[in-house]
């Protein structure tokens, strides 16, 4: 595995208390090197906090023609996340609340997380997998892939 860091962060379990963004240019040039070196077999993106990393990540990812592109829609610049980064994803992994915001309503039951992940695919070419972990009667994992719902 390889890593870039796009920001570091003061957080413990009640929340995130600073972030201290790489910067764009930083970002972009962490990512020449591992494209360079060992092209990876897939890409995942977790947290970016400003639009100019996004599209930073969104140019080298279309740059060096990344595949298998799973994106975990930690959501910090929620407009350009939603319309550069979702849409390059083969994979989107929101938690309860992140698909919250992505579908546009509260999700309370196994019910609510399909009708979320139908919400969230229809502008995805990829699938969603919404992690469950924050429902109160389960834990279960959601595939929402090609109209077809799979529970992990």
């Amino acid at each position: 595995a390889m890593s870039v860091i796009t920001a570091l962060t003061a957080q413990n379990t009640t929340g995130v208390y600073g972030v201290l963004d790489a910067g764009a240019d930083f970002v972009g040039q962490q990512m020449d090197c591992v494209f360079k070196d060992i092209f990876p077999d897939a890409v995942k993106i977790g947290m970016v906090s400003n639009i100019e990393t996004i599209q930073m990540i969104a140019a080298k990812l279309k740059e060096y023609h990344a595949k298998n592109i799973v994106v975990d829609p930690v959501m910090v610049s929620m407009d350009t996340l939603i319309s550069v980064l979702l849409p390059m994803g083969d994979i989107i992994t929101p938690n309860i609340p992140e698909a919250e915001k992505l579908c546009g309503f509260e999700i309370k039951n196994v019910d609510d997380v399909k009708k979320a992940a139908e919400v969230i695919g229809r502008n995805l070419s990829g699938s969603v997998l919404i992690k469950g972990g924050h429902l109160t009667e389960t834990a279960d994992d959601l595939l929402y892939h090609d109209g077809e719902f799979m529970w992990y």
